[in-house]
């Protein structure tokens, strides 16, 4: 693979500084660079970024979460196939370096860097993604909380992405069918305000899910990210390849 052939890199740092030399420097090797001042955004946004092949990552000076927790998340919701991540960090010690790695990063790189070493470091790492694709396809979804319907409708899984609805609410997201186990994160919005399943004060709210598969069937427990005590269940069963 040439240097930069396809790839877009992300950069995550609080100084435009920082971010500015990495572009400038990644974009002569032919790189797309991509950035974020804000950690959580990467999160809030993930659908504007399912094609980056690599994540540079300041590791202690983040707005929105620090670089551990960035990585926590990437291990907790693992509903892509996430990039590989090289940790940027002008206060790199051998501690930082080892926590760092043992919760995900491939590489460490000290600030301020060189423009060759960063380079080849990006290279050996760019694109180091599990690769796997999901066809198109249909499946019907059966959501519970505490014993009690949320409805019945349908799903449409397209490779990471999923949207589907009832009668009573539509919900878009992403989900990850091959890992395990199985996981999901979706936004459910009712069709017009009133009374939801978890109260009136919950017209829309993100769900986080983790299952497991049996054959064309999904079983996902989980809970609305902001306020965990409200649980769901999901059973998805697949109906046909679109």
């Amino acid at each position: 693979m040439a240097l930069g052939e396809h790839k877009k890199i992300l950069v995550i740092d609080h100084s435009g500084l920082n971010r500015l030399q990495a572009k400038l420097t990644l974009e002569k090797k032919g790189f797309t660079v991509l950035e974020l001042d804000n950690a959580a955004d990467y999160f809030h946004s993930l659908w504007s970024y399912t094609d980056i092949g690599l994540i540079l990552l300041d590791f202690i000076h983040l707005s929105g979460m620090s670089g551990a927790d960035f990585l926590t998340r990437m291990q907790q919701y693992s509903c892509n196939p996430w990039p590989p991540v090289i940790i940027v960090s002008s206060d790199a010690n051998a501690q930082m370096v080892a926590s760092a790695i043992g919760l995900g990063a491939k590489d460490c790189l000290s600030k301020p860097f060189e423009e060759e070493d960063l380079c080849r470091r990006v290279e050996r790492h760019v694109g180091c993604i599990k690769e796997f694709c999901v066809g198109k396809q249909l499946w019907s979804i059966d959501l519970t909380s505490n014993g009690c319907s949320l409805g019945t409708g349908v799903a449409v899984i397209d490779g990471n992405s999923v949207a589907g609805g009832t009668s009573r609410f539509y919900f878009t997201g992403y989900c990850n069918l091959r890992s395990d186990p199985v996981s999901a994160r979706i936004t459910v919005n009712l069709f017009a305000p009133g009374q939801s399943a978890f109260g009136s004060a919950f017209n829309s709210y993100t769900v986080v899910l983790h299952g497991s598969q049996s054959n064309d069937e999904f079983v996902l427990y989980g809970h609305m990210e902001d306020h965990p005590e409200n649980k769901l269940t999901s059973v998805m069963k697949k109906l046909a390849d679109l």
